[in-house]
C-alpha cells in the first residue's frame, strides 16, 4: 500500500524505545502511549526454531509445524515480569513531563485492529507548518502492551523501516542513517532502556514525530504475556489464539 504521507517523506517508526526520561532528549514531537494491563505469562509461546514470540490469543500462527514447535518463554515468570513493570514505571514518569506536548496515551488493552486504527489517525495527523512532514514513530509501554505488534503492523501497512529494539546506540544510529530508513522511514521499539541510552540518542539526533506510549492494566499484561510463544526459528512471537 502506498504511503499516506507522500513519496519524498521519511516515515520512521519506533516502539519501547523509551525506558526513561533522560532517553527521551531527543524526541521532540509525538508520542504515544499504549497501556494494556497483564494478567498471565503463560499466554507466550516460542518457537525453538525460527525464534519468534507468539502469543496465545492475539497473535497466533497459522502454521501447524509451528504451532507444534512452539515453547515457553524463560524469561516471563510473574516475578519477572512484575520486576520489568516495576522498572517502567520508575523509568517513565521522566519520559511523560518530557512529551506531555506531544503524547498520546492509547488503551492496548482491546483488539489490535482498534488500537492500529486509533494509531493510524494520530500518526496522519499532520502539523499546521507549511513544511514538508516527516513521520518518525516511537511506541512506548511495558512489557505485554502490543508495540512490537503494532510496529510490525504500521511497517508492514505503509513500508517503513521496522527497527529492532536490541540494537546497541552505534549500531542503532548507523541501522537509522541507512538508504531505506532514510527514504521510507523507520518504526522503533524497545529502547531506550535506561537514562544512557536516552542521553545518547539525544546526542544522536533521530527524533521521531510519532511517539506512542501503550497503556494498559496490570492484569491485562499478565494475561497477554501467559499466552505468548515464541517460534526459535524465526524467533517470531505469536498468541495461542488469533486476535479478536
Amino acid at each position: 500500500m502506498r504511503s499516506p504521507f507522500g513519496n519524498d517523506l521519511e516515515h520512521l517508526l519506533f516502539s519501547g524505545f523509551l525506558k526513561s526520561g533522560e532517553e527521551s532528549d531527543g524526541f521532540e514531537r509525538k508520542l504515544l502511549e499504549l497501556r494494556r494491563p497483564v494478567k498471565s505469562s503463560s499466554q507466550f509461546l516460542i518457537s525453538v526454531c525460527l525464534l519468534e514470540v507468539y502469543h496465545t490469543t492475539f497473535d497466533w500462527p497459522t502454521d501447524l509445524l509451528v504451532q507444534q514447535r512452539l515453547v515457553e518463554p524463560e524469561d516471563l515468570s510473574e516475578q519477572e515480569i512484575s520486576k520489568k513493570l516495576l522498572e517502567y514505571h520508575r523509568n517513565f514518569p521522566g519520559v511523560f513531563q518530557i512529551y506531555q506536548k506531544v503524547l498520546k496515551s492509547i488503551n492496548a488493552d482491546q483488539p489490535s485492529v482498534d488500537v492500529l486504527s486509533q494509531v493510524l489517525t494520530y500518526v496522519q495527523t499532520r502539523h499546521r507548518s507549511a513544511a514538508p512532514f516527516t513521520p518518525r514513530i516511537l511506541f512506548c509501554g511495558p512489557p505485554g502492551s502490543g508495540k512490537s505488534l503494532q510496529a510490525a503492523l504500521i511497517a508492514q501497512k505503509y513500508g517503513v523501516v521496522n527497527i529492532p529494539d536490541n540494537l546497541v546506540m552505534k549500531i542503532l544510529a548507523k541501522r537509522l542513517n541507512a538508504l531505506d530508513c532514510v527514504t521510507n522511514g523507520w518504526v522503533l521499539y524497545g529502547f531506550p532502556r535506561d537514562i544512557e541510552q536516552g542521553e545518547e540518542l539525544q546526542k544522536s539526533h533521530f527524533i521521531p514525530n510519532r511517539v506512542f506510549f501503550f497503556n494498559l492494566p496490570y492484569e491485562s499484561i499478565m494475561e497477554r504475556l501467559s499466552q505468548r510463544r515464541i517460534d526459535p526459528v524465526t524467533g517470531e512471537r505469536l498468541a495461542l489464539m488469533s486476535d479478536v
